[in-house]
């Protein structure tokens, strides 16, 4: 839970956020601990702001707002403990070990018995090779997997598909989910112990860091990606946005958030702020040709969609969204899994319509914003088609 400290310069409005999250207040206190972020970013204020997602059920937030407590602090007790509270909830046991006996070692001998409690059952259910909580017949261990990266684009079933492949191998056989950023050695380090590295991964990343990996990926048709990314991060909070005239136009998720719940469809698809752009302008072959993050998009578009489209073709697994059922198995099999559970659907975005109950304009202004995405998904299935 949030403490009061005495005040530091700068720090009111995250003292604020402290007094109202203690109310239970907890929508509100996500929004004053945002904005005291944009001023100045503390472990303390980002491992509070990432308790409201937990609050709220937005785990994958949460765990980006954690992690970065942690990079910022990496001896910042109660960003250990909640990180590794989350993991083992999400029955990533391997990962929340380290994380749970960092904050038992800082305690300076007074143990917090419900971090205690947690780590004894983290030991014990990876003592019995059990990744899942709750889980009565996991899958056997498999002796080898193919060491691969997933390229996951946003909105394309990823999460449901890299549950799959963890609630299938043994523990710690699947990366922390790897964030859209322009990666380092000193990132991509740690993740070459892991058999599949996971993430929104860019291919120039990949080649530097991961290129004797296999690598693959999964696309979605264009238009529909665009259309369930809007409404995905609409229903995101802060319930309250940001005013449309504190919109700053950083890269920063919040702010998009905000739009979405400002903007209708149509003027949202002609936002000029660079995570719309980043995510929605033909994202697959910025993503799959040269780099997601807009601030590294250094080429023409046209470039960038014949390296994508060569790319393509040396890629060693593609499926498609529109039957994950069916690609995800054959995944499964191509990467030496014997034995997988079955797909289970998560992260899915709520409450949005059909492509036919949207307007003409909306579905041309996203055809033209996914143009070079489109000729690139085509040839794919195609692809997929001849060879089935």
């Amino acid at each position: 839970m949030p403490v009061i400290k005495e005040n530091t310069p700068g720090d009111d409005k995250h003292q604020l956020g402290v007094t109202l999250f203690n109310q239970g207040l907890y929508e509100q206190a996500a929004r004053l601990f945002s904005e005291a972020l944009e001023t100045e970013e503390t472990a303390e204020c980002w491992n509070d702001w990432a308790t409201t997602q937990m609050l709220s059920e937005h785990r994958v937030m949460a765990e980006r707002g954690y992690r970065r407590a942690l990079e910022l602090d990496g001896a910042h007790q109660q960003a250990a403990a909640n990180l590794g509270t989350l993991l083992v909830r999400s029955g990533r046991f391997g990962e929340a070990l380290p994380l749970l006996e960092r904050a038992m070692n800082g305690t300076g001998g007074q143990p917090d018995s419900v971090v205690a409690t947690l780590l004894a059952h983290c030991r014990e259910r990876l003592a019995h090779g059990k990744a899942i909580a709750g889980l009565e017949h996991p899958a056997k261990p498999v002796q080898k997997v193919l060491s691969s990266v997933f390229i996951h684009i946003p909105k394309t079933a990823g999460v449901s598909l890299r549950t799959r492949l963890e609630r299938s191998l043994p523990p710690d056989s699947v990366s922390p989910h790897v964030h859209a950023s322009a990666m380092t050695e000193e990132e991509a380090g740690p993740l070459r112990a892991y058999a599949v590295v996971s993430g929104h991964i860019s291919w120039i990343d990949v080649q530097r860091f991961f290129p004797d990996r296999k690598k693959f990926t999964f696309l979605r048709d264009p238009v529909d990606r665009c259309v369930s990314w809007y409404f995905f991060i609409r229903n995101n909070p802060p319930e309250q946005p940001i005013p449309l005239d504190q919109i700053t136009y950083k890269n920063i998720l919040e702010e998009v958030i905000s739009l979405a719940k400002i903007l209708d469809i149509e003027d949202f698809f002609q936002s000029q702020h660079p995570l719309v752009i980043q995510e929605l302008h033909n994202r697959y072959v910025w993503q799959l040709g040269h780099h997601a993050c807009f601030e590294m998009r250094s080429i023409s578009e046209q470039d960038v969609l014949a390296k994508a489209l060569e790319n393509v073709e040396q890629m060693d697994f593609i499926g498609l969204y529109e039957r994950m059922e069916e690609d995800s198995s054959r995944l499964c099999r191509f990467l030496g899994i014997r034995e997988s559970v079955s797909l289970r659907h998560d992260n899915k975005t709520k409450n949005r319509p059909s492509l036919s109950d949207l307007s003409p304009k909306a579905l041309e202004l996203v055809k033209r914003l996914t143009d070079l995405d489109r000729r690139l998904y085509d040839k794919v299935v195609d692809k997929i088609l001849r060879h089935s």
